[in-house]
């Protein structure tokens, strides 16, 4: 089983608000939109937030009503490699998970073939970077 891990305890310093609120033309929230392009694709998804975050109820809401396990990273202040500790750490203590497969909730332009792609790659021990119009990264 591949389980897959958002992370979402960034501070969005340089967006100025909590950028996983802000709303797309079609009136999904970014993060909204980013989770589901991993929901149905992996095993189980958590969502890794800050301990003390903004989001609050609206987060654990979201959590709830799109499958998503919530994780609280107590050091997210420190920087992403705490956020990928966490989801680490939570992967590691699954019974039967051979891979994590990651995103960013600020990403809601990936295709759910593209999660797909990447979860099936790891299955076979092969690691993977996705590629945008022929350069590395994501839309």
């Amino acid at each position: 089983m591949m389980a897959g891990a958002l992370l979402a305890a960034g501070q969005a310093r340089r967006f100025g608000a909590d950028k996983r609120q802000a709303r797309l033309p079609d009136g999904r929230t970014l993060l909204e939109a980013s989770a589901e392009a991993f929901i149905g694709r992996l095993g189980p998804l958590a969502l890794v937030l800050p301990e003390d975050d903004a989001f609050g109820l609206f987060g654990l809401e979201l959590c709830g009503r799109l499958g998503l396990q919530p994780l609280a990273c107590r050091l997210n202040r420190g920087g992403i490699g705490h956020s990928l500790a966490c989801a680490a750490a939570w992967a590691l203590g699954l019974p039967g998970c051979r891979g994590l497969v990651l995103g960013l909730a600020d990403m809601p332009a990936v295709r759910p073939h593209t999660v797909s792609q990447v979860a099936a790659a790891l299955a076979r021990g092969q690691l993977v970077l996705p590629c945008y119009q022929g350069r590395a990264g994501h839309p």
